[in-house]
């Protein structure tokens, strides 16, 4: 499950994207680099990731990942649509797992309201044997006390 962070950074870059997608749709396509801000939300290895994916997991023999730094690596990713398209299949992961999620705790929940409501109709059987008991032993006490006089 994800934490509140997680949960916040997912919606900060979903904004941002949405801005560069909406501003792609008007043909105000970018020719300047990424937007440097966002490298907080990505660790090195997620870079190095989708520097990896964006080149079919061969990257060129020039980049040497151990010398550059994380803005390069930014740089070398070029285009905002290949983190969105590394990022999309995380968020749908995460988005399917929170509705099984969703759906076992509410599946748990209906569960227990079910076992709560079999034990209370236990319960409220056990009490009605109890006084249907009690009203036996008394009809009992009462004819067994009638025939001793």
């Amino acid at each position: 499950m994800r934490d509140k962070t997680q949960q916040q950074n997912t919606q900060e870059l979903q904004k941002y994207f949405a801005t560069v997608l909406r501003k792609r749709s008007k043909g105000e396509v970018k020719t300047e680099s990424i937007d440097p801000s966002i490298i907080k939300f990505f660790t090195r290895k997620e870079l190095i990731n989708i520097l990896t994916q964006k080149y079919d997991g061969k990257l060129p023999k020039e980049v040497n990942l151990i010398e550059l730094e994380n803005e390069d690596l930014l740089q070398l990713i070029e285009d905002e649509l290949m983190i969105l398209a590394y990022l999309l299949p995380k968020w749908i992961a995460e988005e399917l797992e929170a509705q099984t999620q969703d759906k076992t705790s509410q599946s748990v929940s209906a569960n227990s309201v079910q076992v709560d409501a079999k034990a209370e109709e236990s319960k409220t059987a056990e009490a009605s044997k109890t006084e249907k008991q009690k009203a036996s032993d008394k009809s009992q006490a009462e004819k067994g006390g009638g025939t001793k006089k």
